[in-house]
């Protein structure tokens, strides 16, 4: 009984340091992350000023829903399927795979927004929307910074490796963290965070957002 509390504790300890651990280089890196947000933010008011509306959405459901036993596993194992996807896109360097993720991520999002706003009226959106979009939809812009910090890195190390140095900007050096330790926040980042918060969205939306939506007078 004492080894196992001891275990306990000891992984506790570890995922506490590992919080701890991203948390840090997360904020070591605030003015970057802020300038990625601006341009998530960017990208938003474009499609929202430019994206047609279309009912894709409604075609993907209706495709993809029957492969899965019930409605919680259809939402979690397809939104952490595309949370996860936006976050590996980070392993392109340059970000270019990262630009690419957030553009198709949001457009997406914007176009299907579009659609239903064309069945229903604002209010009836948010109530359907909100309960678990105040999950979901930080938990997706979390996946665009995240791969864009892992875009950053990989960048830094191949600029490293061809210039034989760390690159210097405006007069300070950039140092990247190496490769092991990009491919170790990239885990711990989607097992500590992306994983979660994509599980707590799919509850939500699977037992809650129904209950919110039936106390409104919706159904």
């Amino acid at each position: 009984m004492v080894n196992d509390d001891t275990r306990i504790r000891k992984i506790l300890r570890r995922i506490g340091d590992s919080y701890k651990e991203t948390g840090t280089y997360l904020w070591n890196n605030k003015w970057f992350i802020l300038f990625i947000l601006m341009f998530i933010a960017e990208i938003v008011v474009f499609y929202v000023l430019n994206a047609q509306a279309d009912d894709h959405y409604m075609d993907y459901v209706d495709n993809t829903m029957g492969k899965y036993p019930n409605e919680f596993l259809f939402i979690f194992i397809e939104n952490l399927k595309t949370d996860t996807k936006v976050m590996l896109h980070g392993i392109i360097p340059f970000f270019l795979g990262s630009i690419v993720a957030a553009m198709m991520s949001i457009r997406s999002l914007i176009i299907s927004l579009k659609f239903f706003s064309g069945l229903l009226p604002l209010n009836k959106i948010l109530i359907c929307t909100v309960p678990h979009g105040l999950v979901e939809i930080p938990c997706i812009v979390a996946c665009m910074v995240f791969g864009c910090l892992i875009s950053k890195e990989l960048t830094l190390t191949v600029l490293k490796a061809v210039r034989k140095k760390d690159l210097v900007f405006l007069d300070k050096t950039r140092k990247t963290i190496g490769l092991k330790k990009t491919v170790s926040f990239m885990f711990k980042s989607w097992l500590l965070i992306i994983l979660p918060m994509t599980f707590t969205a799919a509850l939500i939306e699977t037992y809650i957002t129904p209950l919110v939506i039936k106390a409104a007078g919706l159904i």
